[in-house]
């Protein structure tokens, strides 16, 4: 496709809909309110994130998950915010939409304030498991939902991380993640979402997702 500029639209079709009213689907709402605000806490979702930044790192009410939270540092902390920005889009819950406010908050405070990275792994840790592609993916379409769901943080957070993946001057781990690890083409839905579905995509974002086809490796 040729260069082109996207607009964003403020008229999200899941906006104004309230699912409150509806005795089908509102019992089944709450239930997932429920798993949401008692799977984890704040500081369990935090703790990767805090540990990268040299902040104190309590761990939470359960130990971390072997793999999701290990090798994929940041993984559950994308999944609370994908399934609580989207909650939050159909039914109001003051509790859920603080423990999104806070998480976000939290990652905000760990953010480099040098060149915007908020990852839950340093840099080098893209190399390990599938972290720089599928790990990266899961926090960020996170934070896009909770962007999405009225967090003022989330989009600009995403802008200063993004501005930083994309520049490989600054990210030495482009080529690794166009050529050499697993579920390279999972990790460019993060970048094609941030270019089409939220107000701070920039070409950039595609630019860098359309290199992962540049050759005959998938």
């Amino acid at each position: 496709l040729p260069h082109q500029t996207v607009a964003f639209s403020t008229q999200d079709p899941a906006a104004g809909v309230d699912v409150s009213n509806n005795t089908l689907i509102y019992p089944i709402m709450e239930a997932n309110i429920d798993y949401l605000l008692t799977s984890f806490d704040v500081d369990h979702l935090l703790y990767p994130f805090r540990q990268r930044a040299g902040l104190p790192a309590p761990p939470g009410r359960r130990a971390q998950v072997h793999f999701w939270d290990t090798d994929l540092k940041g993984s559950n902390c994308g999944r609370f915010l994908m399934g609580a920005g989207n909650t939050l889009r159909w039914i109001e819950n003051a509790q859920l939409r603080q423990m999104v406010d806070t998480v976000v908050d939290g990652v905000d405070a760990c953010k480099n304030k040098s060149n915007g990275y908020i990852l839950a792994y340093p840099p080098d840790g893209f190399m390990h498991s599938e972290q720089g592609d599928y790990g990266r993916s899961w926090f960020t379409q996170g934070l896009i939902e909770a962007g999405k769901a009225g967090n003022t943080k989330a989009f600009p957070l995403l802008r200063g991380l993004y501005d930083w993946f994309n520049d490989h001057t600054q990210n030495p781990y482009l080529p690794y993640l166009y050529d050499g690890t697993s579920n390279g083409e999972q990790g460019q839905i993060a970048s094609t979402r941030m270019h089409l579905e939220t107000p701070v995509g920039k070409w950039s974002d595609i630019a860098t997702a359309r290199e992962v086809y540049r050759d005959d490796v998938w």
